[in-house]
């Protein structure tokens, strides 16, 4: 029984600690930043601590699939994918705008909803990281400013057809 205790007080200690720096990490984020520098290190600070918690979440565990469901969860089951593509569109579509300005309208919606549904489903989720920093991650993967022009480019030719297909988008 006292191997019981001090195994439950170790645990209750590690995730108060736990708390306490995703705690930290949400007030750092709070707090605007002075420059590019030091909101550069946030940045790395945050990656920093959300490859530690996988780890650790990988070593509680023994195996490797924790990151598997890291990464299920920040992707969009295709069928789900396809119709938001569909769904904007059809919205899109009909706008007499540009096919490039239908491009980007297109996408930075779909990747505001991938950002908003991964985020969502890693808090749904069972794995024991740090939801400031897994959703950050989120963020600054959907919302990099080098990732619109090389998906703008490659869906670009789809849009100038009198049809789209939706599914190949």
């Amino acid at each position: 029984q006292k191997l019981a205790e001090d195994i439950k007080s170790r645990e209750l200690a590690e995730e108060a600690r736990a708390i306490r720096r995703e705690l930290l990490s949400v007030l750092k984020a709070l707090t605007p930043s002075r420059d590019e520098t030091e909101e550069r290190a946030r940045r790395m600070d945050d990656a920093r601590q959300l490859v530690e918690a996988i780890d650790v979440e990988m070593s509680r565990r023994c195996s490797g699939s924790v990151f598997g469901e890291f990464i299920d969860c920040m992707t969009a089951p295709a069928d789900d994918l396809e119709a938001e593509v569909r769904k904007v569109h059809d919205v899109v579509a009909p706008m007499s705008i540009k096919a490039s300005d239908k491009v980007k309208k297109v996408l930075v919606h779909v990747l505001k909803w991938w950002a908003a549904r991964a985020s969502e489903r890693l808090r749904d989720s069972e794995l024991a990281v740090p939801q400031a920093q897994a959703e950050a991650f989120v963020r600054e993967l959907c919302t990099s400013r080098l990732l619109l022009p090389v998906l703008g480019t490659a869906i670009f030719p789809y849009f100038s057809r009198t049809q789209v297909d939706v599914p190949l988008v």
